[in-house]
């Protein structure tokens, strides 16, 4: 049976374009051209999943998203932003939305998203199928263990942030499993075949950091006798966890923040850079916007938009925060 999609945009063209390359990969779509008109056909008919524009007449992208999953929960959606628009697809995932595209819409991209979020639906309609037996059993992911509504909402986060290839700042006092959430992060994504690194910056001399990260040239400097693969390279396809990123020595901040832009490194003494592939997930237990409010010249470049931001409490472990963060018990 074919999937039945709802495409929902205020662009009419959009819609028939969408509409036109769905259809040809054997998709059934309908479409809409605001929000209101959408909950109105969702209310007589069922849909598979729903793609939707941000930025539209009435309700939002937003706020058409949170309004679904509050009457369909299991149902995926995914919402086109504006590029770059990091703000956008950190309230997308915290209203549920299941991904987030960019425009201008690259097709392969937009169809793995929804092919995966389909997948993802049935093998959790399959799970609910199998979860007859009576028999407690303590549930996790990775080494996260808990039943209580608190760390379902916390697998939940996790699940749906290990799907995307977004950049992860994870915040927390100490203790409190930022480290666990990393990993399962990893171990939850398509990067799980590959390597996870990590380094405690706090751990690690500053004047020694920089050749950590990116490696070294042979005669890069005194004492370099031989060069040394960085833990960016060492991490290619994988995830990189930056403990304590808070400890980072400034001059190293603009480093990594280039790094990250350009998607590329360059070992200490090179002359060439390469590509860098790495996933990267950092960790503090400061309130790096306190910091730099508190000392403006000492700019932390992971404020910056190209960190999806999470925090947590000393009462659960660390994880994606997409709502406020419910007690344990």
């Amino acid at each position: 049976m074919r999937a039945r999609i709802l495409v929902v945009d205020d662009d009419r063209s959009m819609c028939e374009l969408l509409s036109e390359r769905l259809s040809a990969n054997d998709f059934e779509v309908n479409t809409c051209q605001s929000a209101l008109e959408a909950l109105e056909a969702l209310e007589e008919q069922d849909f598979d999943a729903v793609i939707t524009d941000l930025n539209m007449d009435g309700p939002s992208g937003i706020e058409f998203c949170r309004r679904c999953k509050e009457n369909r929960p299991n149902m995926p959606v995914i919402l086109m932003t504006g590029f770059g628009d990091m703000g956008a697809a950190i309230g997308a995932i915290r209203a549920g939305a299941s991904d987030f595209i960019s425009k201008p819409i690259e097709f392969p991209i937009l169809e793995h998203a929804l092919e995966r979020a389909l997948g993802e639906r049935h093998l959790r309609e399959q799970v609910k199928r199998l979860k007859q037996s009576e028999v407690p059993r303590v549930e996790s992911i990775g080494a996260l263990i808990g039943t209580s509504r608190a760390m379902h909402v916390v697998y939940d986060l996790i699940r749906r942030v290990a799907a995307t290839e977004t950049t992860v700042l994870l915040s927390g006092e100490s203790g409190t499993g930022k480290e666990l959430v990393a990993r399962a992060l990893h171990e939850l994504s398509g990067r799980s075949s590959a390597r996870f690194v990590g380094i405690n910056c706090a751990a690690v001399p500053g004047e020694l950091l920089e050749s950590e990260l990116f490696g070294h040239t042979r005669g890069a400097f005194t004492d370099a006798k031989d060069g040394r693969v960085g833990l960016f390279e060492q991490a290619s396809n994988g995830t990189l966890l930056l403990d304590e990123i808070g400890e980072m020595p400034l001059e190293m901040q603009p480093k990594l923040l280039r790094v990250l832009q350009e998607r590329s490194v360059r070992p200490v003494g090179g002359n060439v850079s390469v590509p860098m592939t790495a996933r990267i997930i950092a960790a503090t237990n400061r309130d790096l916007e306190e910091e730099v409010e508190k000392r403006p010249s000492a700019k932390i470049c992971s404020i910056d938009s190209t960190w999806s931001r999470s925090t947590s409490r000393p009462c659960a472990p660390a994880a994606m925060t997409s709502c406020s963060w419910p007690t344990t018990s």
